[in-house]
């Protein structure tokens, strides 16, 4: 394995999620389905390291090139942040949705490591959380690893396979 980031043993179904806005609403989660997902974990008052890392993961969707619209970023708190935080992340971030995670949230319970602030997990297009990133990992290693997820994911499809017709022709 060439992977930087580390595997989430098993996989984690993230399609039953509750998904909620910082304003307290239900957030799209169908909006999700079929994209790469980089999911960032915030504190509430968005530190300097979150602040970091969001401009980070900016860059890294950039930096995907064309590919860049199979992925999405999402930003989780463990509370609603201020007003003000809010205000400020959607200044400078104004297509990053912002999701409060509370204690019960499964993605509390994600294997592995606590997930610290400026901690980045992946959610494959199918909906499942399998690789974390610790908050202090460069931003250059979330890239090489996306780049290769989006290459061989390239021809993902939801169409069927054709049918077998039990001749062997070739």
């Amino acid at each position: 394995t060439g992977n930087r980031g580390t595997l989430v043993v098993p996989p984690v179904d993230t399609q039953s999620w509750p998904w909620i806005d910082v304003s307290g609403h239900p957030y799209d989660a169908e909006s999700l389905e079929g994209q790469w997902v980089l999911l960032l974990v915030s504190d509430t008052v968005c530190s300097s390291r979150c602040e970091e890392r969001a401009y980070e993961l900016r860059q890294v969707r950039r930096a995907a090139g064309v590919e860049r619209a199979r992925v999405q970023r999402l930003m989780v708190f463990p509370a609603p942040p201020t007003e003000m935080v809010r205000a400020t992340l959607r200044d400078h971030y104004p297509r990053l949705p912002l999701i409060v995670v509370d204690q019960g949230h499964p993605l509390r319970t994600l294997p592995g490591e606590a997930l610290d602030v400026g901690s980045v997990v992946v959610i494959d297009p199918m909906g499942q959380a399998m690789m974390r990133y610790s908050a202090d990992q460069p931003a250059k290693e979330i890239l090489k690893d996306l780049k290769h997820l989006l290459k061989v994911s390239q021809d993902w499809t939801d169409r069927s396979l054709p049918q077998a017709t039990g001749s062997n022709e070739q």
